[in-house]
């Protein structure tokens, strides 16, 4: 459901994050973080741009790791992060 989420054209930017923080990486802007425009609004500005990215999400090969244990889910999710080297595109902290 979650992967779903990240691909489907209705998502919006709060669902598809990954989506959206590839859409911040084309436009040239700094992924992950606020700029001069809100969140809903550069979703709503590049809405084609953004429908692009959750299709190329929706192309991409993707395999999982079911972790039971939550504190052994938190540190392998930024061990994965770091090996592959996918940090731009994660944020671990809290909100």
């Amino acid at each position: 459901q979650r992967i779903r989420q990240h691909t489907i054209p209705s998502s919006g930017h709060n669902q598809a994050t990954f989506a959206f923080r590839l859409l911040q990486e084309d436009l040239g802007l700094p992924v992950g973080h606020e700029s001069e425009i809100t969140r809903p609004e550069l979703a709503d500005k590049y809405e084609a741009k953004f429908r692009e990215q959750k299709q190329r999400v929706s192309n991409m090969e993707v395999r999982a790791v079911e972790v039971t244990d939550s504190v052994v889910q938190a540190v392998f999710e930024i061990y994965a992060a770091l090996a592959l080297g996918t940090t731009r595109y994660n944020r671990f902290d809290t909100h």
